[in-house]
C-alpha cells in the first residue's frame, strides 16, 4: 500500500526505521534498486511542506532566473552592462545562470558523468566510503534531526583550505580527477563573477578575494534517483547557504526550486551553464545589497538521476579576522548597517571571566562575575567551548584531555577513565591517538565540546559550536550537545535559527545588544508568527529598522516613524506595539499594526528631544 501522511502515527518506531536504513549504507538508491512502490514513513514531509508539492500548489513555472552572458567580461565596452545585470540578479533573485564562462564543456560533463557513475557502483563498492562521521559518502544528512527525510544521497569533499582538505589519496578514484579538476575551474569562475559583484556595489573588484572568500570549499556531488512518491517527499528541504557563495552544476533532470515571492520557481536547466547562489555571509557582508533565499529540490519524479555537482565557498581567515558584519565602505547614514557585528562573544568573555565587567553585573549559581571570589566559584562549575578552537597541533586527542582534565583538577588516578569515556562520546576514541593538527575541523570541534564538558560541570557555554561546518559534521555535533544537556545547563550561541529550534529548550533573540524576548521555541512562534514561523519575527524586527526605531520603551503603546510627516498626515505616521509577558514576566514586543496617521487628539512630543523614536500615550 502506498504511504500516506496518515500512516505516520505515534507508535511508529522512526528511529528503528532510519537505524535499518542506515545500515544498509546503500542510501535511497538502494531502496529505488529494491522496486519499492512506496516511500518509508521517514521520509514523508509534514503537512506544510506536503501542501507545497501538490499540482495545485504555488509552483511558478512561466518564470525563470536570470541568465548572465559572460563572453565580453574582460570587455570595457560590454563589462559595465555584465556587473549591473550581476547585480541586479543577484540582488532581486540570489540565483542566477551564467554561460560562455570559459569552462570546457567536456570538463562539465566529465564531472557530472564521474559522479553519476560513483553513485551507480554495486552498494558494497560504495559501502566501504559510508559513513556520518568522517566518510565522503552518505544518505540524508539530517536524517536523524530533520521531521522528515529526503530523497537525495551524497558524495562530499573539502578541497580547500589545505589543512582540511581531503587527502588526494582518499577521493575514489571514480572521480579524483574530475573532482579536483572541476574544483580548480570552479574556483577560477567564482573569484571572476565576485569581481562582477564587487564592481556592482562600488568596491574594489578584489575585495571579496582579499577577505578570503573563496579560501573555504566543500565539494558535494548529490544524487537524487527515480522517486516512487514524489509528492510525498522531497530531493532536498528549504535552506539557505551559509557560506559566500555556491556554484552548481547539474544534468539535465529538472529538481531545484527557488523561493521568489510567494512562489516556488523552478530552475530550467539549461545546457552548458553554471549556476551561482548568492549565500547568507555574503547577504551579510554586502549590508543586504545582496540577497541569500530559500532553495529546494523536489524529489526525482524522472527514471533518470538527477545529479548536482555543488561547491560551498567560504572564508578562510575568518578567524583571523576575528568578527564579521557589514563591510565599513558599505555602511553609511544614508544606509545604516542591517546587521550587527558579529561580536557577541565579548559577552561570554565577560560571563567566563576573561573580559573584565565595566558595567552592569550577572549572576551564576548566586555568584556574581563582578566579584573576585564570585569568578573563582563560577569557573569551578562551568565548561566553554570558545568560538575558535584552543588546540595544539602537536598533541593528540588523549593529551589535550588529559592536559585540561588536570588543569580542573580532577584526581589522577581518575583522568585516564573519565578521557577515554569522553572521546568515546565524542566518537574520537581511535582519532584521539593522533595529532590534532590531522583533525578536520568537525573532529576540532567535537574535541573542544568534549573538553568543555570535562569534569561535569553544572553550566557549559557553547559559543557556536558548529561555524563553518559543513552540514553533515554539523549534525554530528547536535548529536553530542543533545547528549549532554541531561543534568546541566548549556548555554549556545549560533547565528542559526535552525540550530536553536532543534537543540534548544528556551531561546533568547538579541539584537543591537539587548535581549529582546525569550521562551521556548514553540512560544515564540506562535507569538511573532501566524504562518511563517521566525521569519514573522524577522519582519517586525525588520520594520522598525527600515524606519530606524530599536530604542522603545517597554510597554509603549503607540510608536512613531521619524521623517513621515506630510501635507496629507502632518502628524506623522504611527503603529500600535503589541506587548506580551515571557515565561519571567518580562514584556516583549509580540507584533505591531498597520501604519496609521497619528490622530490630532493625540499628545504631541518634541521629536528632536528623541530622534530614534518618539512615544504616546492617549490623553
Amino acid at each position: 500500500m502506498a504511504a500516506t501522511t496518515t500512516d505516520v502515527t505515534s507508535s511508529y518506531d522512526r528511529i528503528k526505521d532510519i537505524q535499518e536504513f542506515d545500515h544498509t549504507k546503500n542510501g535511497v538508491k538502494g531502496l529505488k534498486d529494491s522496486g519499492i512502490t512506496s516511500i518509508p514513513k521517514f521520509f514523508i514531509q509534514p503537512p506544510e511542506i506536503l501542501s507545497t508539492l501538490s499540482p495545485t500548489s504555488q509552483s511558478n513555472t512561466s518564470n525563470n532566473i536570470p541568465v548572465i552572458d559572460l563572453e565580453n567580461i574582460n570587455s570595457q565596452a560590454h563589462r559595465p552592462k555584465i556587473v549591473e545585470q550581476i547585480k541586479e540578479a543577484a540582488r532581486e533573485w540570489g540565483f542566477f545562470q551564467v554561460i560562455n564562462h570559459e569552462i570546457p564543456i567536456s570538463v562539465m560533463e566529465e564531472t557530472i558523468q564521474a559522479f553519476i557513475s560513483f553513485h551507480e557502483q554495486p552498494g558494497e563498492v560504495k559501502a566501504k566510503y559510508y559513513s556520518r562521521e568522517n566518510g565522503s559518502y552518505s544518505s540524508n544528512i539530517d536524517v536523524y534531526h530533520a521531521k522528515a527525510a529526503t530523497w537525495h544521497d551524497y558524495l562530499k569533499f573539502w578541497m580547500a583550505p589545505e589543512e582540511q582538505a581531503v587527502k588526494v589519496e582518499d577521493i575514489p578514484e571514480i572521480v579524483r580527477k574530475e573532482a579536483i579538476a572541476w574544483d580548480g575551474f570552479a574556483k577560477k569562475l567564482a573569484e571572476d563573477v565576485m569581481e562582477l559583484l564587487c564592481e556592482g556595489i562600488g568596491l574594489e573588484s578584489s575585495r571579496f578575494k582579499e577577505l578570503s572568500c573563496s579560501g573555504n570549499r566543500l565539494l558535494v556531488g548529490n544524487y537524487y534517483p527515480y522517486c516512487p512518491q514524489p509528492n510525498l517527499t522531497l530531493g532536498l528541504a528549504p535552506h539557505t547557504d551559509a557560506g559566500t557563495i555556491t556554484v552548481l552544476i547539474s544534468n539535465q533532470v529538472s529538481g531545484l526550486q527557488i523561493k521568489h515571492g510567494e512562489d516556488w520557481v523552478d530552475v530550467k536547466p539549461l545546457p552548458g551553464a553554471v549556476i551561482f547562489n548568492i549565500a547568507d555571509l555574503l547577504q551579510i557582508i554586502s549590508n543586504g545589497e545582496y540577497n541569500s533565499v530559500q532553495h529546494r529540490v523536489r524529489a526525482n519524479s524522472c527514471e533518470e538521476a538527477r545529479i548536482s555537482i555543488t561547491e560551498f565557498f567560504n572564508l578562510s581567515k575568518w578567524k583571523e579576522y576575528g568578527s564579521f558584519g557589514p563591510l565599513p565602505e558599505l555602511v553609511s547614514a544614508e544606509k545604516p548597517a542591517l546587521y550587527l557585528v558579529f561580536a557577541k562573544t565579548t559577552s561570554i568573555n565577560c560571563l567566563t571571566g576573561i573580559t573584565p565587567v565595566t558595567s552592569g553585573d550577572a549572576l551564576i549559581d548566586g555568584n556574581s562575575i563582578r566579584s573576585s571570589v564570585g569568578m573563582s566559584n563560577i569557573r569551578r562549575i562551568i565548561g566553554v567551548c570558545p568560538q575558535f578552537d584552543i588546540l595544539w597541533n602537536a598533541l593528540s586527542g588523549h593529551e589535550h584531555l588529559e592536559l585540561f582534565a588536570s588543569i580542573r583538577g580532577l584526581p589522577p588516578a581518575t583522568i585516564k577513565l573519565v578521557v577515554e569515556k569522553s572521546l568515546a562520546e565524542v566518537k574520537l576514541t581511535e582519532a584521539g591517538k593522533v595529532r590534532a593538527g590531522s583533525y578536520s575541523g568537525g573532529m576540532r570541534r567535537r574535541l573542544s565540546v568534549a573538553a568543555a564538558l570535562l569534569g561535569d560541570p553544572k553550566l557549559v557555554i557553547l559559543d557556536e559550536p558548529t561555524t563553518g561546518m559543513d552540514p553533515i559534521t554539523r549534525r554530528h555535533v547536535w548529536d553530542i550537545i543533545e547528549n549532554a544537556k541531561k543534568g546541566r545547563a548549556i548555554v549556545l550561541t549560533t547565528h542559526s535559527m535552525e540550530e536553536a529550534d532543534v537543540l534548544s529548550d528556551r531561546i533568547g533573540i538579541m539584537a543591537k545588544g539587548s535581549l529582546r524576548c525569550i521562551g521556548t521555541s514553540i512560544r515564540l512562534k506562535s507569538r511573532f508568527a501566524s504562518k511563517c514561523g521566525a521569519e514573522r519575527r524577522e519582519h517586525i524586527f525588520s520594520d522598525f529598522r527600515t524606519h530606524n526605531i530599536w530604542s522603545i520603551t517597554s510597554g509603549a503603546r503607540f510608536v512613531t516613524i521619524p521623517g513621515t510627516e506630510s501635507g496629507e498626515n502632518p502628524r506623522g505616521i504611527m503603529v500600535e506595539v503589541y506587548w506580551e509577558q515571557d515565561d519571567y514576566g518580562a514584556l516583549c514586543i509580540s507584533g505591531h499594526s498597520a501604519e496609521i496617521p497619528v490622530p490630532p487628539k493625540m499628545a504631541s512630543i518634541d521629536l528632536k528631544s528623541n530622534t530614534k523614536i518618539s512615544n504616546f500615550v492617549k490623553g
